[in-house]
């Protein structure tokens, strides 16, 4: 079942986020939108995730995991296909809410939720979610090519058309399972009532909202952190002398790095036990972003970014694991929505303020400094958290 999982967030990732990035030119020479008019697609679907993260954190908690993952993926089949027949703003931005929708309602957050209930045990749950996420991970890997491929042999309306009916195989993994492990995971509580559309702080206890004050700066760091970076290195690197090619390899070397930080986080949690585990890899992330801007050489931005890009890869699933430790079963998926809104707010703003830094100094160093400055922040909050978990009140 895990690998089923893994594969079914292997292709969502694969076309929900990734495939964007390579849809967007040929978009861009057929119709009669503008660059940023198309761009704002990726934008809303962001907005559209955040909107939706708490509500769908309380759907979690009371226990419609699988159901919500398989809606999820049927509006994500169904986004692509409008995306694909679309030659207005209109329609494309009615697809890009169904998209926001289906990120919201499958990657990662809903299984990390899922694995949570299934298994109980931490030594059982983190070998699972390593599995999951080193399968979700070959996203980009697989389906960047993939997409180009497809661009090139049918255009982008009939790579999109081929990538909606591939979404339809999670669709089948999540329909399969539905029901099938029900025996398995544990019964829910019952999700107190009030206003599905918000979130209710009053029925957490004092120690739960306290430690969710302090994950959230931190984990909204992470997220600008990680999204800037995406957007903005491929163009550092050549800004400071890589070329193009030089500069995709190195990017390239950080995403394979992630799978291997993931790899690490059984005997990483062994080597730290009970300390702060978010430390050391949000110090070594800023360590590195400022090695960056003062080296010249290849091979040590290589080593650089494999040490940037395994940090990340750790810093995915220990997200889940801080939260099951700080935070009761119970309130899980809402305390894990409110942690999905900060990234899909990030997501959304992250770049645009990595743009005005760059554009109000002619330079990508300042940018860098700033990200490992915020890190540094976030790595001093982070001796807070720790503690017995905490639940309602």
């Amino acid at each position: 079942m895990v690998w089923m999982l893994g594969l079914a967030q292997c292709i969502s990732w694969g076309i929900l986020f990734y495939a964007f990035s390579v849809l967007l030119p040929p978009m861009v020479s057929n119709l009669a939108l503008s660059h940023s008019a198309l761009s704002f697609m990726a934008t809303l679907s962001a907005l559209v995730a955040a909107a939706v993260a708490v509500p769908l954190g309380r759907k979690l908690d009371a226990g419609h995991h699988l159901k919500m993952m398989m809606i999820g993926s049927l509006l994500g089949v169904l986004g692509c296909v409008i995306w694909s027949l679309s030659h207005s703003a209109v329609g494309l931005y009615t697809a890009a809410v169904l998209i926001g929708l289906a990120q919201a309602s499958t990657l990662y957050e809903p299984v990390f939720a899922f694995l949570l209930h299934a298994f109980p045990s931490e030594q059982e749950r983190n070998p699972a979610m390593m599995q999951v996420t080193l399968i979700g991970g070959l996203a980009s890997t697989v389906f960047l090519p993939l997409t180009t491929y497809l661009i090139h042999s049918w255009g982008w309306r009939g790579a999109l058309q081929v990538l909606a009916l591939l979404h339809v195989i999670p669709v089948g993994i999540y329909f399969f399972w539905n029901g099938r492990t029900s025996g398995h995971v544990p019964p829910v509580a019952k999700v107190s009532s009030g206003k599905i559309l918000s979130f209710d702080w009053t029925v957490f206890s004092p120690q739960a909202r306290r430690m969710l004050f302090i994950l959230l700066p931190v984990f909204l760091i992470n997220a600008v952190v990680h999204t800037s970076l995406t957007t903005h290195l491929p163009s550092a690197l050549q800004s400071w002398g890589f070329g193009a090619l030089a500069a995709s390899w190195a990017v390239g070397v950080m995403g394979a790095m992630q799978l291997l930080g993931r790899l690490g986080l059984g005997r990483y949690l062994r080597l730290l036990k009970q300390g702060p585990l978010l430390l050391l890899p949000l110090m070594w992330i800023a360590i590195g972003l400022l090695l960056l801007t003062v080296t010249s050489d290849l091979a040590a931005t290589w080593i650089i970014l494999g040490l940037i890009g395994s940090s990340s890869g750790l810093l995915t699933l220990l997200r889940p694991t801080v939260v099951s430790r700080l935070f009761d079963v119970h309130i899980f998926g809402r305390v894990n929505g409110v942690l999905a809104l900060t990234y899909q707010l990030a997501r959304a703003g992250g770049p645009v303020g990595g743009s005005w830094v760059y554009e109000s100094t002619g330079s990508y160093r300042p940018v860098f400094w700033i990200l490992s400055a915020l890190l540094i922040l976030a790595a001093a909050l982070s001796f807070a958290l720790k503690g017995r978990p905490a639940g309602l009140s």
